[in-house]
């Protein structure tokens, strides 16, 4: 079997384990052997790959950042930091527009799977001074829960794209897909929020103690703070290859002792006891493990060259092929893990490049996320418009518009890194 399908064999199969109760790391490991067996690369080739994988430290730095984050984001949870924002959002927020997209906003801070969910019922208690239908509320919970997911730093998926840039330097991830989230939002505001009748409502709740929000979001922005900080002095010491990956590390880390000096070291082992945050722990080594599988069976490259020889423009294959995988997974950590090894190929292979990576990552990126965003398997969709009692095919209607928006002004960023990095 051709490698390229083979690694769509592997997805297919990570993806149908992923709806059983395995687990979704076990599922891509297994996703991997999958791979590995239609191509016949053979037993020891596979063992080596995925030995190769346990053994970098690439993967266990990538595996610790997904696991403090997730530690983090349960403390502040169980802490109750989350309530005071919304709480706060509610009382501080009169403009009826600006607090009803704030709330799913202030939820998507802390990547949890299913977000949506969690901020569903926040969307539909908020106190409004006019009628909203189950479907603009739908919309609103759905899209701007997801507008961190393309540039904050504490998402998996951004932290397993980091690792694809020569320095694995998170900040130039951050900043080259920062346009990105105006993007969203400003799409956001014209598409679903205009729709909404503007104006100020009455006070929600009792305005909050400014020492309570700033307890409340102290751990964030000491992360925020520390993470250049961290960055640019590892880079005087060590690799500065791999000086971005420690960097996030520690700041993670004095994040979440900020956050357990506030809020007592209790939350800790309560945090540790959350299935949610050991799933991810395999998550993690098992997307990394799927990748190592794929650069053994020399999927990216053979692709890669079947695009070339085939006289498909590398640029379009660039847009396609994340966009096709954020569609069948419904996870942007799929689209990373699967098509950025081959943009990664395609940019090496094609002289019209230029040889910067950073724009190429963040159009793949950004195509992921739209075929993510429409996907029948995304999570957030199906919950949020259970939740709201709306049809799945009813938010797609509303969903094409912004996202054909989203797409001219990821091209426009792509076209303007690649003039300023040219």
């Amino acid at each position: 079997m051709h490698p390229a399908l083979a690694v769509l064999l592997g997805l297919i199969v990570a993806l149908v384990l992923a709806r059983t109760k395995i687990p979704m790391g076990i599922g891509f490991v297994l996703g991997g052997v999958a791979m590995a067996v239609s191509t016949g690369i053979g037993f020891g080739p596979t063992v080596d790959a995925v030995g190769g994988v346990l053994s970098s430290g690439s993967t266990w730095v990538f595996a610790t950042q997904v696991t403090l984050v997730f530690v983090l984001s349960t403390v502040l949870k169980l802490a109750g930091s989350l309530d005071v924002l919304v709480v706060g959002a509610g009382a501080l927020i009169r403009n009826r527009r600006l607090r009803l997209a704030s709330l799913p906003a202030l939820v998507g801070l802390l990547p949890m799977p299913g977000g949506a969910v969690v901020s569903a019922p926040l969307v539909d208690r908020t106190r409004c001074d006019v009628d909203l239908g189950n479907r603009d509320k739908n919309l609103i919970n759905y899209w701007f829960r997801h507008v961190w997911e393309v540039c904050w730093p504490l998402y998996p998926p951004l932290l397993l794209a980091a690792t694809f840039l020569p320095d694995q330097d998170m900040s130039k991830l951050v900043a080259g897909q920062f346009p990105l989230m105006i993007v969203l939002i400003a799409v956001g505001w014209w598409f679903i929020l205009r729709r909404i009748p503007g104006g100020r409502d009455s006070l929600t709740a009792e305005r909050p103690a400014t020492g309570a929000l700033a307890r409340a979001l102290m751990p964030l922005i000491a992360v925020i703070v520390a993470m250049p900080i961290f960055g640019a002095g590892l880079r005087r010491v060590i690799d500065p290859s791999l000086a971005g990956g420690y960097a996030l590390v520690a700041a993670l880390l004095v994040g979440l002792l900020v956050a357990l000096t506030r809020e007592g070291l209790g939350l800790l082992p309560r945090a540790l006891r959350e299935k949610t945050v050991w799933d991810l722990l395999v998550l993690a080594i098992g997307v990394k493990v799927f990748g190592g599988i794929v650069g053994e069976t020399d999927a990216a490259r053979a692709t890669a060259d079947l695009i070339r020889d085939g006289g498909l423009p590398p640029l379009v294959a660039i847009a396609a092929l994340p966009l096709f995988v954020g569609f069948v997974s419904g996870a942007t950590i799929a689209v990373v893990t699967v098509s950025f090894p081959m943009i990664v190929a395609l940019v090496g292979n094609n002289d019209v490049t230029g040889g910067v990576l950073l724009p190429y990552l963040v159009l793949g990126y950004a195509m992921g996320f739209i075929g993510y965003m429409l996907s029948p398997v995304h999570m957030c969709l199906v919950l949020s418009s259970k939740f709201f009692d709306e049809r799945v095919t009813g938010a797609y209607t509303r969903l094409v518009a912004p996202l054909l928006v989203f797409f001219v002004g990821a091209g426009v960023v792509y076209v303007s890194l690649t003039t300023l990095l040219g």
